[in-house]
This record gives C-alpha cells, sequence and structure tokens, in this order.
C-alpha cells in the first residue's frame, strides 16, 4: 500500500539522524566559542564583533531548539504511520470477513427461513392452548378424587367421633367439678386467713398493752429508786414499808398481767397451729401439696416464765412475813407505856435489821427486774433497755426527760409526804 512515492524510513533510523545533527551543531559551537577571543586594536569594532556572536549564539540555540521540535515531530509522523499501517490491515481483515458472511447469508436465503419459523411459532401456539386446557381438566379431576375421599374417610371414622363427643363431655364436666371444689377451697382459705388476721391484731393490740405497761413500770422503777436513795439518807420504817407495799402490789398486778398474756397467747398459738394443720391436711388430700414445717421452739418461753412468777410468789411470801413483826410493836405501845425504852431499843435493833434486809431486798428486786427484762425480751416485748434508747436520743431529748423526772420525783414525794401524814395522824391520836 505505497500512499508516498520514496520509501519510509523507520524510527530508528529517524532517531539516529536526529543524534547527528545534535553533535555537528555541538561540535560547530564549540570551534565559534575558540574563535570569539580575539583583539582588533579597535574596541568598536570588537564590541559589535561580539554582539554579532552574541546574536549568532542566539540563532545557534533557536536552530537546536527547532531541530528538537522537527525530531519530536518525525518522530511522532513515524508514529501515526505505524498506526495507519496497522489500520490498513484490520480493514483488508474486517473486508474479507464481511465477505465470507455476505457469501453465507445469500446461501441461507433468510426470506424462507423466516417463513418456516412463523409457521413453527403457530404449531407451538396452538400445542399450548391444547396443553393448559389438558392441564386444566387434570386439575378438575385431581380436586373432585380428593372431595371423594375426605367424604369416604368421613363416613369411616362417625363412630370415632361419637366416642370422641363422649369423652370430651365427660372430661368437661370433671374439669367443673374440679373448678367448683377450688372455688369452694378459695373460700374457705380466704376465710381463715380474715381469722388469723383478726387474732393477729388483737395479739398486737396486748404487744402494745403490755408495752405501755413496761413504760410505765420503768417510770415507776425510777421513782421507787429516788425514793430509795431518800430513804437510805433518812431511814424511816413507815415510808419504806409503805413504797415496798405498793411495789409489791404493782408486781402482782404486773404479774397477773402477764399470766393473762400467756393465757391468751397460749390460745393464740394452739389455734394457729389447729389452723395450720387443717390447712396443710387440706392441702395434701385434695391438691397433693406438702408444706415444709419449720422447727418453732414454744416450750422454753414458758418455762422460764413460770420460774418468774414462782420466784415473786416467794419474793411477796418473804415481805408479808417480814412486815408481820413490825406490826406487834404498834399493839404493845398503846398497852404498855412502861416499856418504851425497851422497844425503843427492839426499833434500834430493828431498823439495822431493817437496813440490812433492805439491803438485801433491794439485790432480789434487782434480781426480780432483771429476770423480768429477760422474760419481756424473750416474749419479744421489750427489744432494748432503757440506756440503750438513751444513748441512741440526743442531748436535748435528755434534759427534758431529767426535767419530767425531777418533776414526777417532786409531785411522787408530796403524795406519799401527805399520805404519811394522814396515816400518821390517827396514830398519834390513839397514843
Amino acid at each position: 500500500m505505497g500512499l508516498f512515492g520514496a520509501k519510509k524510513k523507520s524510527r530508528d533510523e529517524i532517531i539516529a539522524e536526529g543524534i547527528a545533527q545534535a553533535e555537528a551543531e555541538a561540535a560547530t559551537a564549540d570551534q565559534g566559542k575558540k574563535d570569539e577571543t580575539f583583539n582588533s586594536g579597535n574596541p568598536k569594532l570588537d564590541m559589535e564583533i561580539t554582539k554579532i556572536h552574541a546574536q549568532l549564539e542566539s540563532y545557534n540555540e533557536i536552530r537546536k531548539a527547532n531541530s528538537e521540535r522537527f525530531s519530536r515531530i518525525s518522530e511522532q509522523m513515524g508514529e501515526l504511520r505505524g498506526m495507519i499501517m496497522d489500520s490498513n490491515k484490520t480493514m483488508s481483515k474486517i473486508e474479507v470477513s464481511a465477505t465470507k458472511a455476505i457469501d453465507l447469508v445469500e446461501s441461507v436465503h433468510p426470506e424462507k427461513l423466516m417463513i418456516e419459523i412463523r409457521k413453527q411459532e403457530g404449531k407451538a401456539e396452538a400445542l399450548k392452548a391444547n396443553i393448559e386446557s389438558n392441564e386444566a381438566i387434570m386439575r378438575d379431576i385431581m380436586d373432585e378424587l380428593k372431595k371423594m375421599r375426605q367424604q369416604m374417610n368421613f363416613y369411616k371414622g362417625i363412630e370415632q367421633v361419637a366416642k370422641l363427643n363422649e369423652e370430651v363431655k365427660q372430661e368437661i364436666l370433671e374439669i367443673k367439678k374440679v373448678e367448683a371444689t377450688i372455688e369452694r377451697h378459695a373460700d374457705k382459705a380466704e376465710s381463715i386467713f380474715l381469722d388469723l388476721e383478726k387474732k393477729f391484731a388483737e395479739f398486737e393490740k396486748f404487744e402494745k398493752i403490755v408495752e405501755d405497761l413496761d413504760k410505765t413500770f420503768h417510770a415507776i422503777q425510777g421513782d421507787f429508786d429516788k425514793m430509795k436513795l431518800k430513804l437510805s439518807n433518812k431511814a424511816e420504817k413507815k415510808e419504806f414499808g409503805s413504797l415496798m407495799d405498793k411495789f409489791t402490789e404493782f408486781e402482782k398486778h404486773t404479774g397477773n398481767i402477764l399470766k393473762l398474756l400467756d393465757e391468751r397467747s397460749r390460745h393464740m398459738k394452739l389455734e394457729l397451729k389447729e389452723t395450720l394443720k387443717k390447712m396443710k391436711e387440706q392441702l395434701k388430700r385434695r391438691h397433693g401439696i406438702v408444706l415444709d414445717e419449720g422447727s418453732v421452739r414454744v416450750d422454753r418461753l414458758p418455762e422460764e416464765e413460770k420460774k418468774y412468777l414462782e420466784k415473786a410468789s416467794g419474793g411477796e411470801a418473804k415481805k408479808e412475813e417480814a412486815t408481820k413483826p413490825e406490826s406487834k410493836p404498834d399493839a404493845k405501845q398503846t398497852s404498855k407505856p412502861e416499856e418504851k425504852s425497851i422497844e425503843r431499843k427492839q426499833e434500834v435493833k430493828s431498823e439495822a435489821s431493817g437496813k440490812a434486809d433492805g439491803v438485801a431486798q433491794d439485790k432480789q428486786v434487782k434480781k426480780e427486774k432483771t429476770g423480768l427484762r429477760d422474760v419481756l425480751k424473750r416474749r419479744r416485748i421489750i427489744t432494748k433497755r432503757l440506756s440503750d434508747e438513751e444513748e441512741a436520743e440526743p442531748k436535748e431529748e435528755k434534759k427534758d426527760d431529767k426535767k419530767e423526772v425531777q418533776q414526777k420525783s417532786k409531785i411522787s414525794e408530796g403524795s406519799y409526804g401527805t399520805k404519811q401524814e394522814k396515816k400518821q395522824e390517827p396514830k398519834e391520836t390513839k397514843e
């Protein structure tokens, strides 16, 4: 494919020519530099010659740049020629393949093929319609067969259905009976629970009463301690005897209250145990539920309370015996005035013995107090001591309590003094 008259140069040849030209230009530039240095003797000429040399050097540089550009352009031209050659080759191949395709198409006769394809498509559509109709018929037949099978199974299992119906009815009746029994048991449990709540409320009332008694007991105890200190300084038998009588009466009263509370608590415990046993038996019989019984120790507290009551009764008997000999000398005073000196001696001895007995009685009273506190604590009526409560209270409350105690002691002293004066007046009249 000769587009140009002369032969084309290859890329390597073009590059070699450019390199040779660049070397020749460099050699000429070196020679020019060597010739620059000369002296003509005329400075103006020398200046002009140097200017001309400078212009020539600039032109040489421009020529070098142009030569480089032309070398680049020649390289690009070579590349374009190669690209054109490649495109010509591909075009020739495409022409050959196109001619072959045209020959094949002409040999096949496409019009006849289209006609045959259309005929086959029409036949396929007709067959599809027939196949769809046959499938619809098969579906209808299968549905009818399924219905027939279901009807046959229904006729076979009618007896079993009747039996199942009877069994279901019996189970429903049993379920209703169980529901009725459960409702009855629930009502009973509610009633029992209400009774227990009432009994617990009564028990709480008794606990409150015992707490009030404990408070009064502590107040009286404080008054008694103060009076005891005063009596130790004065050493008067009558006042001490009256105080001891009052204290014994109070102990009797508290003992009776404790007995009543013990009886009530015992009855409450027995009733609670009986109700719990009944509930457990009912749950075991009817529902099959078994409850674990906790270990409850109840026998210890009543025994301790009995011991305390026995001690209190023994102390009362001893006090009555101690008070009996004190009443005898009073009768003798009215009958025999001559024996006053002897009676005074006996009174001094009895005062000394009374002081010793008072100390012993104080110890016994303290022991009895500690025993009563222990019993009340074990009965869980008292949970704290007065000392603990006083330590927990702030300082201001302690001051107020001390003032109240002092006022009470003053009031009690005044009341006791008036009573003693009233008792002494009739004795003096008798004398």
